[in-house]
């Protein structure tokens, strides 16, 4: 059942449609495995890569369900920091009804773009907020975030016409089609570039960033493959780790290496502080997310938390202090994935462990 959206709010969206002029059109949605979008054509920035004209509607298979757009999309909403750095990245802020759940700085090469976007909630999205926004397609990173008591779920917001997109590596499980982490965020460029009429700028992005692929490809261990041990966070006095279904095991792999925890088929499984010593990691990437602000969110304290629990203390990399601190929205489904190959294949030269 569709949870019921307060009359108020339906009262506001009601208005604010009838006085915009120009905005995006909503076109009647279908629930379950197709979703239909109206959008106004025109908006970007022109030249290359600029939102193809005529209107012409558009597919593409998501997460098992088809997304169909009437007309390149104008207004669309993100749940969380990664998706609105990708659409940032293929230059869409003047298609963008707002954001949410930012976590840390946005990096400056999009900071002027960002500032010109409304956040809609600097924390995570209600069903209210998403509906006031008018969104032709709202996006999310994380299929958790298009929950009944957030943006809402895609059928529900299918049901009103506004269609949603989720990363293609966190697709519900018996939905992932695509289980290369590294193609599936490539994919999601191309699918983007397709719904937004930008397909040149998609292109360019996804260049690049085979490029930073090809570039990893090209170092070898030193000697055996590192270990690399990359930890996310820890609640309730417990680590979260990667798994082998996203980018830190690619990446490792990449360079030669090997996720320690590759074995566990999830992103962010929660494991022991024992396990980790087990493991016997060569390096300790950790997540920093000291701009979010939850207790031990910095990387400094998952630092002094292993330095201080006695199952880890004595761990070869903590004795000898080999931790590469990088930004948490990094580790994840995000585009700014290729700067934390950049910082690992860097580390792993330094110490030896690579050439």
């Amino acid at each position: 059942m569709r949870r019921p959206v307060p009359t108020l709010a339906l009262t506001l969206v009601t208005a604010l449609a009838a006085a915009a002029c120009g905005s995006a059109n909503v076109v009647g949605g279908q629930g379950g495995s197709s979703e239909a979008s109206g959008a106004h054509t025109g908006g970007g920035t022109g030249g290359a890569g600029a939102p193809a004209a005529g209107g012409a509607g558009v597919t593409v298979r998501n997460c098992g369900r088809d997304v169909t757009t009437h007309g390149p999309l104008q207004r669309a909403v993100t749940t969380e920091q990664s998706a609105t750095e990708t659409l940032l990245a293929l230059g869409l802020q003047d298609r963008m009804a707002g954001t949410s759940n930012i976590k840390t700085s946005v990096l400056p090469q999009w900071r002027a773009a960002y500032d010109k976007v409304p956040v809609l909630n600097p924390k995570i999205l209600t069903p209210e907020q998403t509906l006031a926004a008018r969104p032709d397609l709202v996006y999310s990173p994380y299929e958790s975030l298009l929950a009944k008591d957030r943006s809402g779920t895609r059928d529900e917001l299918a049901a009103r016409g506004i269609a949603t997109y989720l990363n293609e590596s966190e697709c519900p499980k018996g939905a992932r089609t695509i289980h290369d982490p590294i193609e599936a965020q490539l994919t999601d460029y191309r699918n983007l570039g397709r719904l937004f009429g930008v397909e040149a700028r998609a292109d360019r992005l996804v260049a690049e960033q085979r490029a930073a692929v090809a570039e990893a490809r090209t170092h070898r261990p030193t000697g055996a493959a590192p270990r690399v041990l990359w930890i996310y966070s820890a609640y309730d006095g417990q680590p979260y780790v990667a798994g082998s279904a996203g980018l830190p095991s690619a990446m490792s792999r990449l360079l030669g290496g090997v996720n320690v925890f590759d074995d566990v088929d999830d992103h962010w499984p929660e494991v022991q502080w024992e396990q980790l010593a087990a493991r016997n990691p060569d390096l300790i990437v950790v997540a920093d997310l000291e701009e979010r602000g939850r207790p031990g969110d910095a990387a400094k304290d998952k630092i002094a938390q292993l330095r201080s629990n006695p199952a880890t203390a004595q761990m070869t990399a903590v004795k000898e202090g080999r931790f590469l601190a990088v930004p948490g929205v990094e580790m994840d489904t995000s585009v700014r994935w290729t700067r934390t190959l950049t910082q690992l294949r860097d580390e792993l030269v330094r110490r030896g462990l690579v050439r």
